[in-house]
Protein backbone atom coordinates (compact mmCIF):
# COMPACT_ATOMS: atom_id res chain seq x y z
CA UNK A 1 0.00 0.00 0.00
CA UNK A 2 1.19 3.50 -1.26
CA UNK A 3 1.46 6.33 1.56
CA UNK A 4 0.76 9.75 0.60
CA UNK A 5 1.93 12.48 2.81
CA UNK A 6 0.17 16.17 1.76
CA UNK A 7 1.52 19.12 4.22
CA UNK A 8 -0.15 22.51 4.14
CA UNK A 9 1.63 24.74 1.29
CA UNK A 10 0.21 27.04 -1.61
CA UNK A 11 -0.68 26.47 -5.02
CA UNK A 12 1.53 27.61 -7.36
CA UNK A 13 1.96 27.22 -11.53
CA UNK A 14 -0.32 25.90 -14.32
CA UNK A 15 -3.15 23.61 -14.20
CA UNK A 16 -5.41 22.61 -16.79
CA UNK A 17 -8.70 21.42 -15.92
CA UNK A 18 -10.81 18.43 -17.45
CA UNK A 19 -13.36 19.10 -19.96
CA UNK A 20 -16.46 19.68 -18.82
CA UNK A 21 -18.48 16.29 -19.13
CA UNK A 22 -21.97 18.39 -19.55
CA UNK A 23 -20.07 19.56 -23.02
CA UNK A 24 -18.68 16.36 -23.90
CA UNK A 25 -21.92 15.12 -23.60
CA UNK A 26 -23.98 17.39 -26.04
CA UNK A 27 -20.49 17.17 -28.24
CA UNK A 28 -20.10 13.37 -28.75
CA UNK A 29 -24.18 13.33 -29.37
CA UNK A 30 -24.11 15.79 -32.14
CA UNK A 31 -21.02 14.79 -33.55
CA UNK A 32 -22.66 11.60 -33.82
CA UNK A 33 -25.76 13.06 -35.47
CA UNK A 34 -23.53 14.61 -38.45
CA UNK A 35 -22.46 13.09 -41.90
CA UNK A 36 -18.55 13.15 -41.91
CA UNK A 37 -15.66 13.10 -39.68
CA UNK A 38 -16.02 15.60 -36.15
CA UNK A 39 -12.68 15.74 -34.48
CA UNK A 40 -13.59 16.60 -30.47
CA UNK A 41 -10.70 17.61 -28.40
CA UNK A 42 -10.10 17.68 -25.50
CA UNK A 43 -12.27 14.80 -23.78
CA UNK A 44 -11.78 13.20 -21.15
CA UNK A 45 -12.71 9.87 -19.72
CA UNK A 46 -15.48 8.55 -17.40
CA UNK A 47 -18.09 6.33 -16.68
CA UNK A 48 -21.20 8.89 -17.88
CA UNK A 49 -19.12 9.95 -20.84
CA UNK A 50 -18.36 6.14 -21.86
CA UNK A 51 -21.99 5.18 -22.01
CA UNK A 52 -22.85 8.14 -24.14
CA UNK A 53 -20.31 7.16 -26.18
CA UNK A 54 -21.31 3.65 -26.86
CA UNK A 55 -24.89 5.21 -27.21
CA UNK A 56 -23.57 6.39 -30.30
CA UNK A 57 -21.80 3.94 -31.61
CA UNK A 58 -25.22 2.03 -31.48
CA UNK A 59 -27.47 4.81 -33.37
CA UNK A 60 -24.53 3.54 -36.22
CA UNK A 61 -21.56 6.32 -35.58
CA UNK A 62 -17.85 5.24 -35.49
CA UNK A 63 -15.59 6.61 -32.43
CA UNK A 64 -12.27 6.36 -32.62
CA UNK A 65 -9.83 7.23 -29.71
CA UNK A 66 -6.06 9.20 -29.65
CA UNK A 67 -5.61 9.74 -26.12
CA UNK A 68 -7.77 12.69 -25.48
CA UNK A 69 -8.87 13.27 -28.91
CA UNK A 70 -11.86 11.66 -30.32
CA UNK A 71 -12.69 11.07 -34.17
CA UNK A 72 -16.40 10.98 -34.30
CA UNK A 73 -17.99 9.43 -37.84
CA UNK A 74 -21.56 9.82 -38.27
CA UNK A 75 -24.36 9.69 -40.90
CA UNK A 76 -24.44 6.85 -40.70
CA UNK A 77 -28.37 4.97 -41.49
CA UNK A 78 -29.52 4.53 -38.26
CA UNK A 79 -29.99 1.38 -37.62
CA UNK A 80 -33.44 -0.60 -36.71
CA UNK A 81 -32.96 -1.87 -33.36
CA UNK A 82 -30.63 -1.13 -30.28
CA UNK A 83 -30.66 -1.50 -27.11
CA UNK A 84 -29.12 1.20 -24.90
CA UNK A 85 -26.94 0.85 -21.35
CA UNK A 86 -27.35 4.43 -19.92
CA UNK A 87 -24.97 3.16 -17.02
CA UNK A 88 -26.00 5.44 -13.84
CA UNK A 89 -25.83 8.98 -16.38
CA UNK A 90 -29.19 10.78 -16.67
CA UNK A 91 -28.09 12.52 -19.13
CA UNK A 92 -27.51 10.02 -21.38
CA UNK A 93 -30.79 8.17 -20.76
CA UNK A 94 -32.76 11.40 -21.21
CA UNK A 95 -30.63 12.83 -24.60
CA UNK A 96 -31.59 9.81 -26.12
CA UNK A 97 -35.05 9.19 -25.51
CA UNK A 98 -36.10 11.73 -28.10
CA UNK A 99 -33.08 11.26 -30.41
CA UNK A 100 -33.89 7.46 -30.72
CA UNK A 101 -37.69 8.52 -31.37
CA UNK A 102 -36.39 11.09 -34.03
CA UNK A 103 -34.66 8.18 -36.10
CA UNK A 104 -36.96 5.92 -35.81
CA UNK A 105 -35.10 3.40 -33.69
CA UNK A 106 -36.56 1.16 -31.57
CA UNK A 107 -35.09 1.01 -28.51
CA UNK A 108 -34.80 -0.47 -25.25
CA UNK A 109 -32.97 1.65 -22.76
CA UNK A 110 -31.61 0.27 -19.53
CA UNK A 111 -29.88 1.87 -16.43
CA UNK A 112 -27.91 0.80 -13.54
CA UNK A 113 -27.77 1.85 -9.74
CA UNK A 114 -30.01 5.34 -9.04
CA UNK A 115 -30.85 5.92 -12.84
CA UNK A 116 -33.64 3.15 -13.31
CA UNK A 117 -35.54 5.06 -10.06
CA UNK A 118 -34.62 8.59 -11.74
CA UNK A 119 -38.22 10.29 -13.53
CA UNK A 120 -39.03 10.05 -16.93
CA UNK A 121 -42.64 10.80 -16.68
CA UNK A 122 -42.06 14.11 -18.88
CA UNK A 123 -41.81 11.92 -22.24
CA UNK A 124 -43.99 9.27 -20.92
CA UNK A 125 -46.65 12.37 -21.41
CA UNK A 126 -45.29 13.79 -24.09
CA UNK A 127 -43.92 11.04 -26.55
CA UNK A 128 -46.89 9.12 -27.37
CA UNK A 129 -48.75 12.29 -28.44
CA UNK A 130 -46.37 12.62 -31.35
CA UNK A 131 -46.04 8.99 -32.33
CA UNK A 132 -44.45 7.07 -29.90
CA UNK A 133 -45.05 4.13 -27.72
CA UNK A 134 -43.44 4.13 -24.47
CA UNK A 135 -43.60 0.35 -22.33
CA UNK A 136 -42.19 0.13 -19.08
CA UNK A 137 -43.37 0.12 -15.43
CA UNK A 138 -42.48 3.72 -14.51
CA UNK A 139 -39.06 4.04 -15.31
CA UNK A 140 -36.38 1.49 -16.60
CA UNK A 141 -36.26 -0.78 -18.24
CA UNK A 142 -37.78 1.76 -21.32
CA UNK A 143 -38.84 0.04 -24.87
CA UNK A 144 -40.11 2.88 -27.25
CA UNK A 145 -41.44 2.77 -30.62
CA UNK A 146 -42.41 4.47 -33.78
CA UNK A 147 -41.51 7.28 -34.84
CA UNK A 148 -41.71 11.07 -33.41
CA UNK A 149 -43.87 13.48 -35.17
CA UNK A 150 -43.29 16.96 -35.60
CA UNK A 151 -45.06 19.19 -33.57
CA UNK A 152 -45.14 21.58 -30.52
CA UNK A 153 -43.67 19.73 -26.99
CA UNK A 154 -44.81 21.73 -23.87
CA UNK A 155 -43.38 20.98 -20.94
CA UNK A 156 -42.47 22.50 -17.63
CA UNK A 157 -39.71 25.06 -17.12
CA UNK A 158 -38.64 23.69 -13.62
CA UNK A 159 -37.80 20.30 -14.45
CA UNK A 160 -34.43 18.86 -15.27
CA UNK A 161 -32.97 20.87 -18.14
CA UNK A 162 -32.31 17.02 -19.85
CA UNK A 163 -35.87 16.69 -20.91
CA UNK A 164 -35.20 19.90 -22.52
CA UNK A 165 -31.93 19.34 -24.19
CA UNK A 166 -32.97 15.66 -25.07
CA UNK A 167 -36.19 17.52 -27.41
CA UNK A 168 -34.00 20.43 -28.63
CA UNK A 169 -31.81 17.75 -30.34
CA UNK A 170 -34.31 15.21 -31.87
CA UNK A 171 -36.51 18.39 -32.81
CA UNK A 172 -33.65 19.30 -35.98
CA UNK A 173 -33.70 15.65 -36.95
CA UNK A 174 -38.38 15.27 -37.85
CA UNK A 175 -39.67 16.33 -41.03
CA UNK A 176 -41.51 19.69 -40.25
CA UNK A 177 -41.15 22.70 -37.82
CA UNK A 178 -41.02 22.12 -34.36
CA UNK A 179 -41.81 24.32 -31.32
CA UNK A 180 -40.68 23.46 -27.79
CA UNK A 181 -42.77 25.63 -25.26
CA UNK A 182 -42.26 26.19 -21.72
CA UNK A 183 -45.53 26.09 -19.75
CA UNK A 184 -43.61 27.50 -16.46
CA UNK A 185 -39.62 29.80 -16.10
CA UNK A 186 -36.97 28.11 -17.22
CA UNK A 187 -34.68 27.43 -14.07
CA UNK A 188 -31.72 25.28 -15.73
CA UNK A 189 -31.01 28.66 -18.49
CA UNK A 190 -27.13 27.56 -18.36
CA UNK A 191 -27.42 23.90 -19.42
CA UNK A 192 -29.68 24.94 -22.20
CA UNK A 193 -28.17 27.46 -23.38
CA UNK A 194 -25.34 25.19 -23.61
CA UNK A 195 -26.97 22.56 -25.80
CA UNK A 196 -28.40 25.91 -27.89
CA UNK A 197 -24.80 26.97 -28.62
CA UNK A 198 -23.39 22.97 -29.18
CA UNK A 199 -26.31 22.88 -31.89
CA UNK A 200 -25.20 25.88 -33.35
CA UNK A 201 -21.85 25.14 -33.83
CA UNK A 202 -22.77 21.66 -35.12
CA UNK A 203 -24.97 23.49 -38.02
CA UNK A 204 -28.78 23.38 -36.77
CA UNK A 205 -30.28 26.23 -36.38
CA UNK A 206 -33.30 27.50 -33.17
CA UNK A 207 -34.67 30.45 -32.82
CA UNK A 208 -36.02 31.44 -29.59
CA UNK A 209 -39.45 32.46 -28.92
CA UNK A 210 -42.11 33.65 -26.24
CA UNK A 211 -41.69 30.90 -23.54
CA UNK A 212 -39.09 28.85 -25.53
CA UNK A 213 -37.78 27.63 -28.73
CA UNK A 214 -38.93 27.58 -32.94
CA UNK A 215 -36.86 24.86 -34.44
CA UNK A 216 -36.62 24.28 -38.26
CA UNK A 217 -37.45 20.69 -39.67
CA UNK A 218 -35.02 18.81 -42.07
CA UNK A 219 -31.81 19.90 -40.67
CA UNK A 220 -28.77 18.52 -40.69
CA UNK A 221 -26.09 18.37 -38.49
CA UNK A 222 -22.52 19.38 -40.13
CA UNK A 223 -19.60 17.17 -39.14
CA UNK A 224 -16.80 19.98 -37.62
CA UNK A 225 -13.82 20.26 -35.41
CA UNK A 226 -14.78 20.98 -31.93
CA UNK A 227 -12.92 22.12 -29.02
CA UNK A 228 -14.94 20.82 -25.82
CA UNK A 229 -14.35 23.41 -22.93
CA UNK A 230 -12.67 22.82 -19.66
CA UNK A 231 -15.22 22.33 -16.22
CA UNK A 232 -15.94 25.36 -14.51
CA UNK A 233 -16.78 23.54 -11.38
CA UNK A 234 -13.37 21.84 -11.47
CA UNK A 235 -11.89 25.08 -11.91
CA UNK A 236 -13.13 26.54 -8.69
CA UNK A 237 -11.03 24.24 -6.83
CA UNK A 238 -7.99 25.62 -7.99
CA UNK A 239 -9.36 28.73 -8.24
CA UNK A 240 -10.00 28.88 -4.27
CA UNK A 241 -6.53 28.00 -3.58
CA UNK A 242 -4.98 30.45 -5.94
CA UNK A 243 -7.23 33.13 -3.95
CA UNK A 244 -6.38 31.84 -0.16
CA UNK A 245 -2.58 32.52 -0.64
CA UNK A 246 -1.35 30.70 -3.86
CA UNK A 247 -0.71 31.68 -7.94
CA UNK A 248 -1.89 29.70 -10.48
CA UNK A 249 -2.89 29.96 -14.05
CA UNK A 250 -6.13 27.93 -15.39
CA UNK A 251 -6.20 26.48 -18.74
CA UNK A 252 -8.93 24.89 -20.67
CA UNK A 253 -11.33 27.07 -19.62
CA UNK A 254 -13.86 29.02 -22.28
CA UNK A 255 -14.27 32.76 -21.28
CA UNK A 256 -17.41 33.40 -21.83
CA UNK A 257 -18.73 29.92 -20.79
CA UNK A 258 -22.59 29.47 -20.61
CA UNK A 259 -21.65 27.57 -17.53
CA UNK A 260 -23.48 28.59 -14.77
CA UNK A 261 -20.16 28.09 -12.78
CA UNK A 262 -18.49 30.56 -14.42
CA UNK A 263 -19.44 32.97 -12.01
CA UNK A 264 -17.08 31.43 -9.73
CA UNK A 265 -14.13 33.47 -10.95
CA UNK A 266 -16.16 36.97 -9.73
CA UNK A 267 -17.48 35.72 -6.75
CA UNK A 268 -13.51 35.30 -5.56
CA UNK A 269 -12.85 38.39 -6.76
CA UNK A 270 -15.56 39.96 -4.49
CA UNK A 271 -13.82 38.14 -1.74
CA UNK A 272 -10.64 40.03 -2.42
CA UNK A 273 -9.06 37.54 -4.74
CA UNK A 274 -7.02 39.38 -8.01
CA UNK A 275 -7.98 37.56 -11.63
CA UNK A 276 -7.06 38.20 -14.81
CA UNK A 277 -7.26 36.30 -18.21
CA UNK A 278 -4.22 36.10 -20.39
CA UNK A 279 -5.68 35.17 -23.52
CA UNK A 280 -7.16 32.06 -22.62
CA UNK A 281 -5.98 31.24 -19.54
CA UNK A 282 -7.19 32.35 -16.14
CA UNK A 283 -4.80 33.56 -13.52
CA UNK A 284 -5.75 34.08 -10.19
CA UNK A 285 -3.80 35.12 -6.50
CA UNK A 286 -4.64 36.43 -3.30
CA UNK A 287 -4.90 40.41 -2.71
CA UNK A 288 -6.46 41.92 0.32
CA UNK A 289 -9.02 40.28 2.30
CA UNK A 290 -11.45 41.38 4.24
CA UNK A 291 -10.07 42.15 8.12
CA UNK A 292 -12.95 40.51 10.48
CA UNK A 293 -11.13 42.01 13.27
CA UNK A 294 -12.47 45.61 12.11
CA UNK A 295 -15.74 44.84 11.79
CA UNK A 296 -16.79 42.57 14.73
CA UNK A 297 -19.70 43.50 15.12
CA UNK A 298 -20.72 42.53 11.25
CA UNK A 299 -19.31 39.47 10.80
CA UNK A 300 -22.40 37.38 13.01
CA UNK A 301 -25.22 39.58 10.77
CA UNK A 302 -23.17 38.42 7.81
CA UNK A 303 -22.96 34.98 8.57
CA UNK A 304 -27.08 35.29 9.72
CA UNK A 305 -27.61 36.61 6.24
CA UNK A 306 -25.38 33.72 4.62
CA UNK A 307 -27.49 31.12 7.04
CA UNK A 308 -31.07 32.84 5.96
CA UNK A 309 -29.95 32.91 2.45
CA UNK A 310 -29.36 28.98 2.81
CA UNK A 311 -33.12 28.53 3.53
CA UNK A 312 -34.47 31.08 1.22
CA UNK A 313 -32.73 29.53 -1.80
CA UNK A 314 -32.93 25.92 -0.96
CA UNK A 315 -35.91 25.20 -3.30
CA UNK A 316 -33.77 27.19 -5.95
CA UNK A 317 -31.53 24.12 -5.80
CA UNK A 318 -28.99 26.75 -4.40
CA UNK A 319 -26.89 25.56 -1.08
CA UNK A 320 -24.13 27.28 0.72
CA UNK A 321 -21.22 26.18 2.63
CA UNK A 322 -22.67 24.98 5.96
CA UNK A 323 -19.28 25.40 8.13
CA UNK A 324 -18.32 28.43 6.75
CA UNK A 325 -18.88 30.78 9.72
CA UNK A 326 -17.41 28.27 12.37
CA UNK A 327 -15.48 29.99 13.74
CA UNK A 328 -14.65 34.26 13.11
CA UNK A 329 -11.93 33.55 11.60
CA UNK A 330 -13.84 31.91 8.42
CA UNK A 331 -14.78 34.14 5.88
CA UNK A 332 -18.40 33.93 3.82
CA UNK A 333 -18.46 31.66 1.35
CA UNK A 334 -19.45 31.44 -2.30
CA UNK A 335 -22.80 30.08 -3.62
CA UNK A 336 -22.53 26.44 -5.04
CA UNK A 337 -25.09 25.30 -7.65
CA UNK A 338 -26.24 21.80 -6.71
CA UNK A 339 -28.49 21.17 -9.50
CA UNK A 340 -26.94 18.59 -11.75
CA UNK A 341 -29.02 18.88 -14.30
CA UNK A 342 -26.24 18.17 -16.87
Amino acid sequence: MSKVIVSPSTLRGTVTVPCSKSAAHRAILCAALAAGDSILSPIAISNDIRVTAEAAQALGATIREEQHTWHVTGGHPPKKQAQIDCGESGSTLRFLIPVCAALGIETAFIGRGRLPERPIGVYLDLLPAHGVTCRTKGGLPLSIYGTLNSGEFILPGNISSQFITGLLLACPLLPEESTVRLSSPLESAAYVDMTLEAMQAFGIQVEPIEFGWRIPGSQRYRARSFSVEGDWSQAAFFLAAGALGGTLAIEGLKRHSTQGDRAAASLFDAFGAESHWNGETICINSKNYTEWKSMPLKFPILCRFWLSLQRSQRDAHVSIMPRACVSRRATASPLWPTDFAG
